[in-house]
């Protein structure tokens, strides 16, 4: 165990104080928990993927995904839609006046809703919806296998000092950072390139009762902000 101001004096982190500082401090139901709170530091191995090949045929890639683009955006959906809702709804209000529905009718009725959904669902719009939502998956579909980053240090974070209080790092680290743990805690990078990065929060409150998210946080020169966040875990 090891209280929060404690490890602030430690170099791991010092590195990067505000960020951390400004996270523990919005989520104060993680950092005032009565059980306390975990943190790990990971490190991401730096590999320069400037020649990576894929990346050759990406200004092709974007070209395509132009070229549908354009294809999707020249029908004229809207006109579409009402001309066929008018449709609809003028043989739906001829059909149920008739005093007698003979199959005729029917068969009238058929053939103007068919042709109607021939005219919006067979217009090639929903193919090259589909064609675009892979070439843009395609975009990332190849990117370079990235390594896992690595844990390398860790500690349990509490609140106040106990007779058996020591300072204590988790053992059996370095170890790979395969899945956000789910404990009360934060998952913390320790090195930062550019403004931006990518950080772990969870919430236990009890067994099976918390969630974890991955979150995206930006500096913009000043403070450090969360600009986005996905759920990892729920329990």
């Amino acid at each position: 165990m090891i209280t929060l101001d404690d490890l602030r004096q430690k170099d791991i982190y010092k590195e990067n104080s505000l960020l951390y500082d400004t996270v523990i401090d919005t989520y104060k139901s993680i950092s005032n928990h009565d059980e306390g709170f975990q943190i790990d530091f990971i490190e991401e191995e730096i590999i320069d993927y400037t020649n990576y090949q894929e990346f050759k045929w990406y200004n092709k890639k974007l070209e395509k995904i132009l070229k549908t683009i354009q294809t999707i955006k020249s029908i004229d959906l809207n006109k579409k839609l009402d001309d066929g809702f008018i449709d609809l709804e003028s043989s739906t209000k001829t059909l149920l006046s008739e005093s007698v529905i003979f199959s005729n009718d029917i068969k009238t009725y058929r053939s103007t809703v068919t042709k109607v959904e021939k005219t919006i669902f067979k217009s090639g719009l929903l193919y090259d919806f589909g064609k675009l939502e892979m070439e843009i998956s395609d975009l990332k579909r190849n990117l370079p296998k990235l390594p896992l980053p690595k844990i390398i240090a860790s500690f349990k974070v509490t609140t106040e000092v106990s007779a058996g209080y020591k300072d204590e790092i988790r053992t059996g680290l370095p170890k790979e950072f395969k899945r956000p743990p789910i404990v009360n805690g934060f998952v913390f990078p320790i090195h930062i390139y550019g403004n931006s990065c990518t950080l772990y929060t969870g919430l236990k409150l009890a067994p099976l009762m918390g969630h974890g998210k991955r979150e995206e946080w930006s500096f913009n020169g000043v403070k450090w902000e969360k600009i986005d966040s996905w759920t990892t875990w729920n329990s």
